[in-house]
This record gives C-alpha cells, sequence and structure tokens, in this order.
C-alpha cells in the first residue's frame, strides 16, 4: 500500500472514532432526561420503572454498540494493506444513502494513480523534474562574519591649510567624484604663502630683467678689450659702436686716453733726449708719468673685465635664488592644497590705480544727480585673487560621505576630519576563525558567502588570515574581498560564509528541498506515468544543499527536485477534504 493510501485510511480511522464518541454521549443525555421525568411524576412509578429498565436495557445495548464501533475502529487503524475488509466496514456505517455517497469516492483508484496536476499547476507549483544520480557531498566549515569597509578605499579628508568653513557643498550621504568640489574655506596661512609667492614671482621676472643686460655688459665690455689690444686711435675708439658697457666704457677709454697721452710724450722726450736737446728731468718726467698711465691702464682694463664677470655672476646666482625661492613658494602652496592649475593661475595681484578706474560706457541721464563724476568713476571688479586665502576641499576620489564635521563658520586645523569618503564598490568580509578551525582555513581558499539578512548569496577569496588570535574572542580573522558595484553588500550587515574542507562521491544524491517528512515518514515525490507519488526513502550522509539516499530511490529515476513542498500540501489538505463528509 501507498503512502497516500496509508494516510487516507488513518485519517478515516480517526474521523469514525470522533462519530462513535458523540453517539454514545447523546444516548446518554436520552438516559438522564427520562430518569428525572420518573422522578417528578411518583403516580406512574410502576410505569417509569419499566420505562427506565426499557431505558437502561437500551443503554446497555448502545454500550455494547459502541464496544463494537471500537472494535471496528481498531480494525480499521491496524487494517492490513493487502485485505480489503475495510470497504465491508465502511458500508456498514450508514444507511443506503450514505451507502451510495460514499461508494462514489473510489479511494483506492486515487491512491494507486498517485496526485495529478495539469500543466498550469505544474508552472504555479514550481515544479521541476531531475534524474536520481551520483554527486559530491561537501563536508563545510561554517563561519560567521561581518561585511565592513574596505580600509584601502577609506579617506578621512583633512584640510591642507587651518581657516574658517565659508561654503559647504556636501552633506553626509552624498557620492562624489573625484576633483569635485566640496567646501570652500578661508585661510590666513594661505594667504601668507600666496603673498610669498608674489613675491618670489616678482623677483624672478626682474631678474628676467638684468641678467640679459649683464649678460651683454659683459659681452660688450670683452668687445672693448680686444678692440683696445690693437691699439687704436683715441679717434677711432670714440667712433666705435660696441654697446652699452655701463660705466665701464668711460673707464676703459678715459684709462687708454692717458695712457696713449703720456706714451707720446714719453717717446717725444726721448727723442729729445736723443739729441740732447731736453733736460735729463723733463724725460725722467715724462718716462714717470707714461709708467704710470700705462699702470693705471693695465690696471683699469683688468679691474673692469673682472667687474663685469663678477657682475654677471651675481646676477646669475641671484636669479637662481629666486627661481629656487619661487619653486620654494610653489611647493609649499601644494602643501597648503592648491592644484597645479590653481598655483599656475596665480599672478600678481590687481592695483587700485588709475588703470582701474574706468568710466561708464554712457552719460548720466539722472536729472537729479548734481554731482555725475563722482559715481561715474567705477571701480573694475576685483579679482578672485583678491581673496588669496580662500581654496577649494575636493573630493580626493570616487565614493560615499560616510562622515561629516564641518559646519559654516567653524575654525578647522590640519588635524580635523572634515568628510570621510568610502569607495563601496567594494568591501571587506571579515569572518571569525576559532582555534579549532584554524588549521584548515589558508589564503586562497574559496568561500561561498550568504547574507544573514536577505540571503543574497556570492562567492570570493580568502585574501588574509591574521596570524594571531585576538585575546579577548579567542579567534582570527579570515578576511574575503568582494566586488560590490552593484550595491548589494551592506557594510554594517552580517553573513556566513561556508569553506569546504572535504568531498566524498556517493551512488544516488539529491537536493534538501526535494525531500519531505509526511506522519513521521521521509519520502520523496517521484513521477509515474504522469502522475506523483511519495516515495520512502532512507537517508544517509548531507551537506548544506543536497542529501544522500541510501535506499527508495534507484539511479535514474525521475524525482521532484524543486516543488516537492507544494505537493505535500497539496496531498494534506485534499486527504482532509475528502474525508470531512463521510460521516465514518
Amino acid at each position: 500500500m501507498t503512502l497516500v493510501r496509508y494516510i487516507t485510511r488513518k485519517r478515516a480511522g480517526v474521523l469514525l472514532t470522533l462519530s462513535l464518541m458523540l453517539l454514545w454521549g447523546f444516548g446518554r443525555t436520552i438516559g438522564a432526561e427520562e430518569g428525572a421525568a420518573d422522578a417528578c411524576c411518583p403516580a406512574d412509578h410502576s410505569d417509569g420503572a419499566d420505562a427506565g429498565a426499557e431505558g437502561h436495557e437500551h443503554g446497555h445495548d448502545d454500550h455494547d454498540n459502541e464496544s463494537d464501533d471500537h472494535t471496528d475502529e481498531e480494525d480499521h487503524v491496524g487494517h492490513d494493506h493487502a485485505g480489503h475488509a475495510d470497504e465491508d466496514r465502511h458500508a456498514a456505517h450508514g444507511d443506503d444513502a450514505g451507502e451510495d455517497e460514499h461508494a462514489g469516492h473510489d479511494h483506492s483508484s486515487h491512491e494507486e494513480e498517485g496526485l495529478r496536476l495539469t500543466a498550469e499547476q505544474r508552472e504555479r507549483f514550481g515544479i521541476v523534474m531531475a534524474a536520481a544520480e551520483g554527486g559530491d557531498l561537501r563536508q563545510e566549515i561554517r563561519l560567521s562574519g561581518e561585511i565592513v569597509f574596505n580600509e584601502d578605499r577609506l579617506v578621512h579628508l583633512v584640510p591642507r591649510a587651518s581657516g574658517i568653513a565659508m561654503e559647504i557643498f556636501k552633506t553626509l550621504g552624498d557620492h562624489v567624484r573625484i576633483g569635485e568640489t566640496m567646501a570652500r574655506i578661508d585661510s590666513a596661512e594661505l594667504a601668507a604663502a600666496t603673498l610669498d609667492y608674489f613675491a618670489a614671482v616678482t623677483e624672478v621676472g626682474c631678474c628676467q630683467f638684468e641678467l640679459p643686460r649683464a649678460q651683454s655688459i659683459n659681452d660688450n665690455v670683452l668687445t672693448m678689450l680686444k678692440l683696445l689690444k690693437t691699439s687704436p686711435s683715441v679717434e677711432a675708439l670714440g667712433d666705435s659702436n660696441v654697446g652699452e658697457m655701463g660705466d665701464n666704457g668711460s673707464r676703459l677709454i678715459s684709462s687708454y686716453s692717458e695712457y696713449v697721452l703720456a706714451k707720446k710724450a714719453y717717446e717725444r722726450e726721448r727723442s729729445l733726449m736723443a739729441k740732447k736737446i731736453t733736460s735729463e728731468g723733463e724725460f725722467l718726467a715724462a718716462e714717470s708719468a707714461y709708467e704710470k698711465a700705462q699702470a693705471s691702464y693695465y690696471g683699469t682694463r683688468d679691474s673692469v673685465a673682472y667687474d663685469v664677470r663678477q657682475t654677471l655672476l651675481e646676477v646669475t646666482r641671484d636669479r637662481q635664488l629666486a627661481e629656487f625661492k619661487e619653486e620654494t613658494e610653489r611647493q609649499r602652496l601644494l602643501l597648503l592644497g592648491l592644484s597645479e592649475a590653481e598655483v599656475a593661475g596665480l599672478g600678481p595681484l590687481p592695483q587700485a590705480t588709475a588703470d582701474t578706474l574706468k568710466p561708464p560706457a554712457h552719460e548720466c541721464t539722472d536729472p537729479n544727480c548734481t554731482n555725475c563724476a563722482k559715481h561715474e568713476a567705477v571701480v573694475a571688479p576685483p579679482s578672485s585673487r583678491s581673496t588669496p586665502g580662500w581654496y577649494e576641499v575636493k573630493a580626493p576620489c570616487d565614493g560615499v560621505i560616510i562622515q561629516k564635521h564641518l559646519s559654516l563658520g567653524e575654525h578647522v586645523d590640519n588635524e580635523t576630519d572634515i568628510f570621510t569618503i568610502v569607495d563601496t564598490e567594494s568591501v571587506w568580509v571579515n569572518l571569525t576563525v576559532y582555534a579549532k578551525d584554524l588549521a584548515a582555513i589558508r589564503k586562497g581558499q574559496s568561500v561561498m558567502l550568504r547574507a544573514d539578512h536577505d540571503g543574497a548569496e556570492g562567492h570570493g577569496t580568502i585574501a588574509m588570515v591574521t596570524p594571531f588570535v585576538m585575546e579577548s574572542t579567542r579567534s582570527a580573522t579570515a578576511r574575503v574581498e568582494l566586488d560590490n558595484r552593484d550595491g548589494k553588500w551592506v557594510p554594517g550587515t552580517f553573513v556566513t560564509g561556508f569553506i569546504t574542507s572535504s568531498e566524498v562521491n556517493l551512488p544516488v544524491v539529491v537536493s534538501r528541498q526535494a525531500v519531505q517528512n509526511i506522519e513521521s515518514r521521509t519520502i520523496v515525490f517521484v513521477e509515474h506515468e504522469g502522475a506523483f507519488e511519495a516515495t520512502p526513502v532512507t537517508l544517509g550522509r548531507a551537506d548544506r544543499t543536497h542529501v544522500e539516499v541510501v535506499t527508495g530511490l534507484k539511479p535514474g529515476t525521475r524525482y521532484v527536485a524543486e516543488g516537492a513542498y507544494q505537493l505535500k500540501a497539496t496531498v494534506i489538505t485534499s486527504n482532509l477534504g475528502s474525508h470531512a463528509g463521510h460521516g465514518h
């Protein structure tokens, strides 16, 4: 006898017992009422006694019938599955009409045929068939864990320069893109650094004019010295157009002229001395003057050459120092939070001069105006650089603002976290590993993760296992990094991780949801000639998703892999409905 037939008959026996108990209670009530009537009518005591005797005898008959009924019930509950005595007992329970009605319900045909469903019912129940076959059962280690932010993608945003918050554009929970402006801060420290940078830039600009001029003077002086070596006449020297030499040109020409003049005087006196025309004193005086002029000229020539060379070196050094200072101030601005583009855009501060006073484009037309010139002179709008201390706090990465500690007018320093941003496209799962499982957990293992709150599943790989055990929890941590671009993993929620430690291959393995329990019996629904039958099975080992079938299901048998619970509910409710009106 199939399990469905067994369930049907057992429920019929229960209904029969309830019916007999109701009939017995009704008979006892009638007897009690007749006894009360006899007590009220003593004149008819003899008749009442006879009636009471009759009632007593009837009560015994009812009691005998009840005993017989109980015997029938016991026989019905313990009915042999291969016999047909239950049909006879059913026939004796009611009148002719009851027999006809019950005869119209064929129990044996319903049970033997099994449960048949239409195509629409199959689809609604989600029936999925599968063939019984061998498979692997996994021995798994189960670990509890929590989803947390990926700390490698978490940024604590700190202002580079202390100051006062003037504008705030983002708040808690906002998504930001890299480079997006989040706030503006007015910093006195940045203003001072900007002014120093302006001074350095101006100094470099001045050196850009000084160095070429010094180089030109040096080159011109060298050209003049070469020309002097040819012993030109003073007239030819004066007509030469060497170029700017500063005061060096006049020094050279003056000294050279004196030298030439003294030389001529000396040569003339020497000629006269040879002819005995001049005195020796005059000759010696001319000779002395010549030697002095020659020494002065040579000294001036060397001095000028040294001076121009030294001046060129000093100007070159000054320019290098100015450029170094400019670069230092530029790096300082970068350290204070300005970008390369912002620093490159800095220039001299605007000055309120006559050039910045612009006349109006039209004449004043106010008939009541008494001093048009006073208000016609309009000062041009100041440049944004008129507030050199203002700077923008920009997002360093894409992400979500999870903390905000900034209000308008608040003074912040370079140790204050004003925003915390995290990129939630990647999250960590910290799994708790107790000492008993430490030997089986290692880096690189595959993990199946299931969210405790919604059942979402995913797979990952253990990226790290802490090489120590926390003293407070006596556990280590295994970390899994998960891709969270779809946003299904929520930081702060709990998960369960499953790690396979071993596998065993078995002849017959079915999914857990295919196994159901009816009346303390474990069954699997199989399909036979288009009908679903509940087949008792014996189970063996199991894992998280599958279970071994030891007996009751042969390899290749088609069974209900999904939708078995709906079939179980249908079988139970249909059996209850079919016996509710039988009057057993």
